[in-house]
Parts: structure tokens; C-alpha cells; sequence
């Protein structure tokens, strides 16, 4: 009988440690499976080196059906140049009533109005700025909104008059279609006014005619509003030409422009 019992008590504690073991190796073949067949399904459906599955790169093209232009006045300087004055601005395409912008290929022309004394009848603008089809690309830029396009709008050098300029542009697409135009806006291009301009502190004294010319009290302050600053665009050779009282400046950029704004 010993002979029999030990072998059986032996047996027994096999069978014991087989029950507990079985639990914990079904739950880790589950879990494998469930990476296998869950997680891992996922991840391929995210693409883990772009992060986000939605994300695209690329903006989409079109043929665009209109464009929203905002423009700022704004001053450019380069080393060695005098600064001058114009006008920075972002474009964004959009094809039918789409609200993300697209990507565009072709011509864009600005044309703007010098409102100092303009007649209502004179459509004659006074500056034409022509981006050729061949360099536009260079202008295109990213933005929050989507893919934009920048340029610049020199006027004149800095220290002018202060000038009211209307704006409107102009798109050719380069595979043909439908012109696209832009609304009219006008700008107001700081610059100094006609005439001094005095400004006096609320409550103190004015100036007494009896005090030596120059001599003016602590209050007193005479100023001119100066142009706004604006970061340095791009170099940019300009060719103009006038013709019929319109000067046409064609832009172009060089190989490595750098974007408007950095």
C-alpha cells in the first residue's frame, strides 16, 4: 500500500499545479490574441509615423472660383537701400463655396489706385503688379487656414505723403477657366501729413505767444505720424515702365526668396 500512496500523492500535486497554471496561460494567449487582433489593427489604421490618420500634407488643387486678398501697408528695408513703403499681403483660393483653400497655378495681377484727388469716373489705376505663371509658386505659403499665397506691393520710398491706395486683384488661371477677381479695399499708407501737426495735453497750459520762438512748455508735443514697420519680404527686382500715366511693375523673385513675415 505505501508503494501505491505515494505514487497517487505525487499525481494529485501534478494536477493541482496544472489547475492553477491553466488561468493565468489562457489570459495571457487572450491577451496576445486580443493585441494581435485589436490594438494592432488600430495602429495600422492611425499609420504611426504621420500620428494623426486625418493629417494631409499635400494641399489639395483646383481651378478656383474666388479668392479672399487681405493686404497691410508696410515698410521694407534691405542693407544699403532706402526703406520704402507698399503694401504686404495673403491671398487664399477656393474653389465653390469649399472653406478649405486650394493650391493654384497661374497669373496674378494688382492693380492699384491712387484716391488722393481721383475722379470717380477715372478707372485708370495708378500702379499695375504683375506675378508671372512661371514664379507663383514661389509666393505660396502655409498658413493656419491652409495653403496661402504672399507678395509684396512696393509704393514709394519712405517718408511720403500719406496716401489712400485702393487695391483689387486680378488671377489667371494657367490651365484657362473662369478670371478670378478679388473686392476692391483700400488702404491707408502712413506718411506725413500736410502741415504740422500740434498735440496738446489735456489740461495744461497753451503756449504763450509772449515766450521766445522755440520756447514751448513741457506739455507741448508736435509729431507726425511715421509709416508702420513691416519685416523684411524677399529681395525683389523691380522693372517699371509707364505708359499712358499707369506704371507696371512685373516682380520677380530670386531662386531662394525668403517668405513674407520671417
Amino acid at each position: 500500500m505505501k508503494g501505491t500512496t505515494q505514487p497517487m500523492r505525487d499525481l494529485t500535486k501534478t494536477v493541482v499545479a496544472l489547475l492553477i497554471l491553466a488561468p493565468t496561460v489562457m489570459a495571457t494567449t487572450g491577451c496576445a490574441n486580443w493585441r494581435q487582433s485589436g490594438a494592432m489593427k488600430l495602429a495600422r489604421k492611425v499609420d504611426i509615423p504621420n500620428g494623426i490618420p486625418w493629417r494631409d500634407d499635400e494641399p489639395r488643387a483646383g481651378a478656383p472660383r474666388s479668392m479672399v486678398a487681405t493686404w497691410t501697408d508696410a515698410v521694407r528695408q534691405q542693407p544699403g537701400e532706402q526703406s520704402e513703403r507698399g503694401f504686404g499681403g495673403r491671398i487664399f483660393f477656393y474653389e465653390h463655396d469649399e472653406s478649405s483653400p486650394i493650391k493654384v497655378d497661374g497669373q496674378l495681377v494688382v492693380y492699384a489706385f491712387d484716391e488722393t484727388g481721383r475722379l470717380p469716373t477715372d478707372n485708370r489705376p495708378t500702379k499695375r503688379y504683375v506675378f508671372p505663371a512661371e514664379q507663383f509658386s514661389k509666393h505660396e505659403s502655409s498658413s493656419e487656414l491652409g495653403v496661402s499665397y504672399s507678395f509684396w506691393l512696393p509704393w514709394d520710398h519712405s517718408g511720403g505723403a500719406q496716401t489712400e491706395v485702393s487695391l483689387i486683384a486680378r488671377f489667371e488661371p494657367t490651365s484657362g477657366g473662369t478670371l478670378v477677381v478679388s473686392e476692391q479695399t483700400r488702404q491707408r499708407l502712413p506718411g506725413v501729413m500736410d502741415g504740422a501737426v500740434e498735440t496738446m495735453i489735456a489740461g495744461q497750459e497753451t503756449p504763450n505767444a509772449d515766450q521766445p520762438q522755440g520756447v514751448r512748455p513741457v506739455s507741448y508735443k508736435q509729431e507726425s505720424p511715421g509709416p508702420a514697420s513691416y519685416p523684411s519680404a524677399a529681395a525683389i527686382t523691380e522693372t517699371a515702365t509707364t505708359t499712358s500715366g499707369m506704371q507696371t511693375t512685373t516682380i520677380k523673385l530670386p531662386t531662394r526668396p525668403r517668405r513674407l513675415g520671417q
